[in-house]
């Protein structure tokens, strides 16, 4: 099972900004298993695939597939799961 993982934080703007575009992608893919991450919260996961900034999204299978830094569109969240 795919996996994308949301790297954010509270204080960070951009992470705002996305948000609507995030849970509209939520919404489009209820087979997708999801994981907001708040990187001041649970930092160890943020080292783990090296995140430098945020907001930041991965695409997990076993392994990274894809990832995404920066305020995405609709289809740069979509272009994760191909």
């Amino acid at each position: 099972m795919v996996k994308v993982y949301h790297y954010f934080a509270l204080w960070c703007i951009p992470c705002h900004v996305s948000e609507p575009t995030w849970l509209k992608f939520k919404s489009l893919h209820p087979e997708v298993e999801f994981l907001d991450i708040d990187v001041d919260k649970m930092p160890q996961f943020a080292e783990q695939y090296s995140v430098m900034s945020i907001p930041t999204f991965i695409s997990v299978d076993e392994t990274e597939k894809k990832r995404y830094t920066g305020i995405p569109k609709l289809e740069d969240l979509e272009n994760l799961l191909v």
